[in-house]
């Protein structure tokens, strides 16, 4: 009523509730303008109060607990990092849990690379992985998922949240000393120092969540976006997000010629709308599938959707995609137009290792992560609310072989020969890297993932 002159009105009034005959998550109708200011409302009321905590703690760090930051789902359209960004110290993402699916972990990147592209924002500190851990297996997961992502680590145990007290669980502090002893021994890395190399920017409109903005296929702006990160992820493709407050700065757009992907971004504001004209006017490439640009920044429809003027004006760089939910086969077809030049390329071995590159202090270090592997639940644990299974352990899926990648190495420094593969696996055990090199930017590296089931690094 004071910020809006509005009045909430009861549950049955299907104009402002929508179809609640859902799961209450999926609730409201965003079409009506109203809802849409009780949303902001809420968006709002949590930054405002967070503001307030901030001015009462003063110096003291302030963190809030998981928030959400890409699904659109009503009970988690409050709790916002983008819109409270600026009054936080630290940045906590929930990373994986103690279940059978924490495996599946590729499903959970997309929201952990946006949260960590908001604590680069901000400046202050990484971002946080917080994750649960039963046995040492999941401990290990853990960690393995924070060093793959280049954030903080923060594991903890929730023994409260078993079906009982199996006898056997062990103290968090003893789950992670092996993993931490063998960093600190072995492969030391500082993740506020390590800078990320991609290939493209993935865009995440937070305008098109707020405003409840969906395809004709009832498709929302971050499930599609979130295709595209476990696709990219698929072909170790180096991608980072771009958030709405970026997509509107052309002088941080255009500060870089990394290629822009747009997904189901019906809600385009004029300001993020002009950015990306002078990116493509500058020659940047922009893949966009559509819809894009149907509706302004408060959700209200457009006459024409934004789309129009672009296919109009032919730019060089623009390039159109069918409304089909991204994977493997969009991005390997963009890669062999070359509208993305991918940094890594592998030539040989089982391609479910994932691959991120970063540079510490100008050198190279490759992560590697296994997506295929499979959980051992524990033979009588589970969840006491949903009945879920606990995992105990896991079996690589893969074939345990060889493993060979041509990297370009331009911008690093130092000598790529004295590279060794190593992991948490083979304790103090490293393994040779053969290298050759292909060209004036490109060397081809060669090595053993025998009997690794999880992680490993070359450095």
């Amino acid at each position: 009523r004071k910020d809006y002159g509005r009045e909430l009105p009861p549950f049955e009034n299907k104009d402002f509730w929508g179809d609640t005959s859902g799961n209450p998550t999926t609730w409201g109708n965003y079409d009506n303008p109203a809802f849409r200011d009780w949303v902001m409302l809420k968006a709002y009321s949590a930054r405002d109060h967070i503001k307030m905590v901030k001015s009462v703690l003063g110096d003291r760090p302030l963190m809030t607990c998981c928030s959400a930051t890409g699904p659109m789902v009503l009970n988690g359209l409050g709790l916002n990092l983008e819109r409270f960004m600026d009054d936080l110290d630290l940045v906590m993402l929930e990373n994986c849990g103690m279940g059978v699916q924490t495996v599946v972990w590729d499903r959970i990147e997309a929201e952990a690379l946006q949260q960590k592209n908001i604590a680069l924002n901000m400046g202050k500190a990484p971002a946080i992985a917080l994750s649960y851990s039963t046995y040492d297996t999941s401990a290990y997961m853990g960690w393995a998922f924070a060093r793959f992502w280049g954030v903080s680590n923060w594991a903890s145990t929730l023994v409260g949240r078993l079906s009982h007290d199996p006898g056997d669980i062990k103290e968090i502090s003893d789950l992670l000393a092996p993993c931490n002893n063998w960093e600190d021994r072995y492969s030391k890395i500082d993740p506020c120092e390590g800078k990320d190399l991609y290939e493209v920017r993935l865009v995440n409109n937070l305008l098109c969540r707020e405003n409840g903005h969906r395809d004709n296929q009832g498709m929302d702006h971050w499930s599609k976006t979130a295709a595209w990160s476990k696709a990219l992820l698929r072909c170790n493709v180096g991608y980072r997000f771009v958030r709405y407050t970026e997509l509107s700065d052309q002088e941080r757009l255009l500060s870089e010629d990394t290629p822009l992907i747009l997904d189901n971004c019906g809600v385009v504001s004029n300001d993020q709308f002009e950015a990306i004209k002078a990116f493509l006017n500058q020659s940047g490439k922009v893949i966009i599938v559509l819809p894009f640009g149907t509706k302004d920044e408060k959700g209200f429809v457009r006459e024409k959707p934004l789309s129009d003027e672009l296919i109009k004006n032919a730019y060089p760089g623009l390039t159109l995609i069918e409304n089909h939910l991204a994977d493997e086969d969009i991005v390997n077809q963009l890669i062999k137009k070359e509208i993305i030049k991918p940094r890594v390329r592998q030539i040989q071995g089982d391609e479910t290792w994932a691959v991120k590159i970063r540079k510490h202090e100008g050198h190279l270090v490759m992560h590697l992560l296994n997506r295929a592997i499979e959980a051992i639940a524990h033979p009588e644990l589970t969840t006491p609310y949903s009945g879920g299974k606990i995992l105990y352990d896991i079996n690589a899926a893969n074939k345990q072989e060889t493993l060979s990648y041509i990297i370009k190495t331009d911008s690093m420094t130092g000598s790529f020969k004295d590279l060794y593969f190593m992991s948490p696996e083979t304790g103090s055990v490293i393994r040779d890297v053969a290298v050759e090199q292909v060209n004036e930017e490109e060397i081809k590296i060669t090595f053993n993932v025998k009997d690794i089931k999880l992680y490993g690094i070359v450095s």
